[in-house]
Parts: C-alpha cells; sequence; structure tokens
C-alpha cells in the first residue's frame, strides 16, 4: 500500500492499544481503526486514504490545538 499504512501496521504490532499520528504532507492523520478512536474524542471528516482504509486529520498550523485536545483527553502518551 502506502510507507505510511505499513509503519501504521508496524507499530500497530508493537502496540496495538496506542493511536498514532502521522504527518503527510501539510497535514497530520489518523488512518484505519485509529481514525475511528480518535472520533470519540474529537470529530475530524473520515475520507478514503486508499480504497479499503480511511483516514481523517487536520492541517500542520493548527496541531498545538490539537495537542492540546488531545492532552485533555489524556491521549498524550
Amino acid at each position: 500500500m502506502s510507507k505510511i499504512y505499513d509503519r501504521y501496521l508496524e507499530l500497530k504490532e508493537a502496540n496495538a492499544d496506542k493511536m498514532y499520528l502521522f504527518r503527510a504532507g501539510k497535514f497530520y492523520i489518523f488512518i484505519a481503526d485509529d481514525c475511528d478512536k480518535i472520533n470519540d474524542y474529537v470529530v475530524l471528516k473520515k475520507v478514503n486514504f486508499t480504497n479499503s482504509v480511511l483516514k481523517c486529520g487536520f492541517p500542520e498550523n493548527v496541531l498545538d490545538d490539537y495537542l492540546r485536545i488531545f492532552k485533555n483527553h489524556n491521549l498524550d502518551d
């Protein structure tokens, strides 16, 4: 698939409980199951990453805002 998705699978194999945020160009994205999980805390628009995998995310210029939100929900590990 893609380098990001391959890395996601590697990380999930090592620790399936964590959510992983990836930088993709000028955006930060969650993919696959993490895309669904993060939407329990903050609503981000879901779109196709591949034909069978969803992604959601936000622009790099609002990273600090989202990091604050994640910290408030104890998601900053």
